[in-house]
């Protein structure tokens, strides 16, 4: 989440509380809603993956983070509903099927006993638990049931955003988050121990962050793209416009796809070259503009990339077509 956006929350339009969801195909291929998945036992969706859907007037409060669920094939979305720093208890996170049904729009709600959750952001799946940002918490909840399965109070944070599982070479640790108010990556071990990973001002805003064997990246409010190594923000790119939030692999792709809010569009980066071009929106691809495009999310089975527009109460699911040649 950009911190530009942080003026416009009171005054934005914070969308309906329709009980049906508005989904919109754009593609010459008609979405009938008999098409929908009833079945209980799991099954390929009927929706084509190469449709792009915009889900829209579900409800949905401030949608910042979108995340791929592969276990249980379902879309998972965080909504702060209000400030992004305000512990008003409020928050949700909303389930979606890959067809664009809205499944549970408050699976885990703040205001269900026994739960707390004010302004979840970034989120991570980690084994059986689920991550997730809570200005200066991580919260944990069960992946399967949304049950509250702890949380880790992370002291001295100001604005902790977006969680990344950590590197598959990175022995006890769970997930590394970012702190975009005191210039800090965090380290979070499986047992719940926190230390910083790499802090200062050299980071400038860390915001979203990505993490696989290749290494852990991260982009920031300025519109750099950087490796983390040894403590270090070692840069990889630097993106035509700023207010980078979120990014994510894309392995067919071999780069990063980011997220801008001042370019309003998605870019790609081909870590290789560190070459930077326009992949969604400003005028490129099934999107003219891409309106605060939040933490996005990416779908590997059906390579679709799951793009939360913070303040017009909307997910957008967008099919990636790999590179020419």
């Amino acid at each position: 989440m950009a911190l530009a956006a942080l003026g416009l929350i009171a005054c934005g339009e914070t969308g309906s509380r329709a009980d049906d969801a508005k989904v919109e195909a754009k593609a010459d291929v008609k979405v009938e809603p008999d098409a929908k998945q009833t079945e209980a036992a799991p099954r390929e969706p009927e929706t084509r993956a190469d449709v792009m859907l915009v889900i829209q007037d579900v409800g949905f409060m401030t949608p910042e983070s979108a995340l791929h669920d592969p276990v249980a094939d379902l879309y998972l979305v965080s909504n702060i509903e209000g400030a992004p720093t305000e512990e008003d208890g409020n928050g949700f996170i909303s389930r979606v099927t890959p067809d664009g049904d809205v499944q549970a729009l408050k699976w885990i709600d703040g205001f269900s006993d026994g739960v707390t959750l004010n302004a979840p952001k970034g989120m991570a799946l980690v084994g059986d638990a689920l991550y997730v940002a809570d200005i200066d918490h991580v919260r944990k909840f069960d992946r399967r049931a949304g049950t509250p399965a702890g949380a880790i109070k992370i002291e001295g944070a100001k604005f902790l955003n977006d969680v990344a599982p950590a590197r598959p070479d990175d022995a006890g640790a769970a997930v590394y988050v970012s702190d975009m108010g005191a210039d800090v990556v965090y380290r979070v071990g499986l047992d719940d121990a926190v230390t910083p990973l790499a802090r200062g001002e050299a980071l400038a805003g860390p915001n979203g962050l990505a993490s696989s064997a290749q290494g852990l990246f991260m982009v920031n409010k300025s519109g750099g793209v950087f490796r983390l190594e040894g403590g270090e923000a070692k840069p990889v790119a630097t993106a035509p416009a700023g207010g980078l939030d979120g990014v994510v692999f894309w392995p067919s792709g071999g780069g990063l796809l980011v997220s801008s809010w001042e370019g309003q569009a998605v870019y790609r980066v081909d870590l290789a070259a560190g070459a930077v071009t326009t992949q969604f929106g400003a005028g490129h691809g099934d999107a003219g503009a891409l309106v605060s495009p939040a933490d996005i999310g990416f779908d590997e089975k059906r390579q679709r990339l799951l793009v939360p527009h913070f303040q017009q109460n909307t997910l957008r699911i967008m099919p990636v077509a790999p590179p020419a040649g």
